[in-house]
């Protein structure tokens, strides 16, 4: 009797002591999970920062370099579209001429200013355009196109200096942000397109794809606390599979909607816990089994990251089940 009674005190003594550890731990997965949001969040603040567009939600648009260099590229194009010079008579020399002819400073119609080559009538070969508002592009032109290398420098202070075809970047260029973000990579029509590397002034750098000016396709994001990511993007978020790691090397690997952990996924850390399951809103959710070490785990139901419904735990081989509510057990089923 006096056995049988030390024992259940003994199995409650262990009981009320995992509780408190499942409770600690649950807390710092919380503290590590919010951690993790942090980095995210400060890359989606990087982004819609930087975006000029006032009516922008969190990576609905463009990404701010390319909203720039469109804005400036429209206005290339509508002081393109009047390159006649208020005296003609100072280019007459290259009117009929079938080679370049470099010609001082020339006062278009539109106020700009033109220094550099002309030929049969157009600004052909290098040439420096200064804009009435004091930017200038200076570089190559084709037909009084921007053709080729060239730099635009903006008058608030952001910088385009690469390739250009039909007036609009297009190849490879890079793009210097007033506020010192810089994207180093490929161009289409004026938007990122293909590989590319973006880097924002806190130390944070995606390395990866886009598409039509946003973050698509597979990529790597690094964050300044020294985590990262890696995986599939689209529109700007992190989406599909991907894998995230901490500096601490807590890994996890799986699936992600909308910049939160979603669907099934495994989340491993350097004391060897794992959790092998589904997640919902960055939030452990659904069917999961979660384990502390060889000896012991949980498997069953989660809500918001608690465990809640019915689950077992098994511990030294023995299996048990019980009923759980945000977190806590309230019950073993079939306890005697």
């Amino acid at each position: 009797m006096k056995s049988t009674i030390s024992y259940n005190k003994q199995e409650n003594v262990n009981e009320q002591t995992s509780q408190i550890i499942e409770h600690q731990t649950f807390y710092q997965e919380y503290k590590e999970e919010s951690q993790h949001l942090n980095s995210i969040k400060s890359f989606i603040k990087l982004q819609t920062n930087h975006n000029n567009n006032s009516n922008a939600q969190i990576f609905e648009n463009n990404t701010q370099q390319s909203s720039q260099i469109i804005k400036k590229a429209f206005s290339i194009k509508q002081y393109n579209e009047d390159n006649i010079p208020n005296d003609i008579s100072l280019i007459g020399s290259a009117i009929n001429s079938e080679f370049r002819v470099k010609l001082g400073p020339i006062t278009m119609k539109s106020g700009s200013i033109y220094t550099g080559e002309w030929k049969k009538g157009m600004k052909d070969g290098f040439g420096k355009l200064e804009y009435p508002d004091g930017s200038y592009y200076e570089g190559q032109w084709l037909e009084n196109q921007i053709q080729g290398k060239g730099k635009l420098v903006n008058i608030d202070g952001d910088i385009y200096d690469g390739q250009w075809i039909n007036d609009m970047a297009n190849g490879f260029g890079i793009y210097y942000h007033k506020e010192g973000a810089v994207y180093e990579g490929e161009w289409k029509d004026d938007l990122q397109n293909g590989q590319g590397i973006e880097k924002w002034p806190d130390g944070t750098k995606y390395e990866g794809e886009y598409l039509n000016g946003k973050i698509n396709g597979k990529g790597k994001l690094y964050f300044e606390d020294g985590s990262r990511y890696e995986g599939e993007f689209k529109d700007n978020e992190i989406h599909g599979y991907g894998e995230y790691y901490w500096k601490d090397c807590k890994t996890y690997k799986g699936n992600w909607v909308s910049n939160q952990t979603c669907g099934y996924g495994e989340t491993v850390w350097p004391d060897k816990r794992i959790y092998k399951g589904q997640y919902l809103n960055d939030k452990k959710h659904g069917y999961g089994i979660f384990q502390w070490d060889d000896e012991k785990r949980y498997e069953g139901e989660w809500i918001n990251g608690k465990q809640h419904g019915k689950g077992f735990i098994i511990l030294n081989k023995e299996k048990k089940e019980g009923i759980w509510e945000n977190g806590k057990r309230i019950q073993w089923v079939n306890d005697q």
